[in-house]
């Protein structure tokens, strides 16, 4: 039976969704360039949520793709503060910082009426969406950035580089050819620079490294790359798994984190990618997987605006709320 059957009111319902999808893009926002700027130490920036996250641990039997995402746990007008503190990281992405603060005050009472379900003002659902509308080019410029990558010149002096573009890694140099003749499996590095790096545009802060892994006829276990890569402890340098299709896995590390860890880890993650194909693809056995990766973990992305949203993806809308970009914003 429809919510509004129920004596929910329509106009309640259409806030609720419309703030679900303000929140949790700022959340989304906040976790990536946390991540990009700060590497596996991003969890400083949101240490107050600790103990709710905690309290939660112990509802085992009602976790939920979020659990482990400290940023899920703070409060709209923490998560705010993060932002201030950090508001080069999050400029590009936004919109001018005297209208963003501005906005704050009326969105949070927006924010208590939904949390106590209060009947919403009649023009709540209107500053929504008029907040929505003017976060349409930043949030473009976010994930377009994202997925606008290079393969890094052979002359970068980091591990990364060195490993795994020259191929200098133990690892790379021993499952590059063997990788590719018993699993038909290759893989690729490149960087990507978030809005708010600068040139020279090289392996540290705000550059993320992406390693795709082309698997041909076979198919990647997602579920089981994620579970593996947890056991092995390499989680906390894993800033997304991008899911492209049954053939293709994308994982992202962060230019912040040591680039021998990461050139470390790069090796762990090509050897168990490797373990979890399998031959064959099933399209209708790869749809009902597909479905469940959704499930899995907030880092994993399967079918979102991060893997999908690129310079000539034009004219697009994030939101559906009656904006949208149809040219390349300024970033001025």
């Amino acid at each position: 039976m429809p919510a509004h059957a129920l004596g929910v009111p329509q106009q309640s319902l259409a806030m609720y969704a419309r703030w679900w999808q303000l929140e949790a893009w700022v959340r989304d926002l906040a976790y990536m360039e946390l991540r990009a700027a700060f590497g596996a130490e991003w969890t400083d920036a949101v240490k107050r949520a600790q103990r709710r996250e905690e309290r939660d641990a112990s509802f085992s039997h009602m976790t939920g793709v979020d659990n482990e995402n400290p940023l899920a746990y703070l409060d709209y007008s923490q998560l705010v503060q993060i932002i201030r503190e950090d508001w080069n990281l999050f400029a590009p992405s936004l919109f001018e910082q005297t209208a963003w603060e501005g906005r704050q005050a009326e969105l949070l009472q927006i924010r208590h009426r939904i949390g106590h379900i209060r009947r919403a003002n009649r023009d709540d659902l209107a500053r929504i969406e008029q907040t929505l509308r003017d976060l349409e080019a930043g949030a473009f410029i976010a994930m377009s950035d994202y997925n606008s990558r290079w393969r890094p010149p052979t002359t970068g002096a980091d591990a990364v580089t060195d490993g795994w573009v020259r191929g200098n890694h133990p690892t790379a140099q021993r499952l590059t050819e063997h990788a590719q003749r018993r699993y038909d499996i290759e893989y690729q590095v490149q960087f990507s620079a978030r809005p708010w790096a600068t040139e020279p545009f090289e392996y540290g802060a705000g550059i993320l490294c992406h390693v795709d892994f082309h698997a041909g006829q076979r198919t990647i276990d997602v579920a089981q790359l994620w579970r593996d890569l947890r056991a092995l402890g390499l989680l906390k340098y894993v800033v997304a798994i991008d899911v492209g299709n049954a053939t293709w896995v994308g994982v992202t590390f962060s230019g912040a984190d040591d680039a021998d860890v990461v050139s470390d880890a790069i090796g762990k993650t090509f050897e168990v990618v490797l373990q979890v194909s399998s031959p064959g693809y099933d399209p209708g056995r790869w749809a009902k997987r597909e479905q469940s990766y959704r499930q899995i973990d907030y880092r994993v992305r399967v079918d979102t605006g991060w893997n999908i949203v690129a310079a000539d993806t034009l004219p697009i809308s994030n939101f559906n709320a009656g904006g949208g970009v149809e040219f390349p914003p300024s970033r001025t």
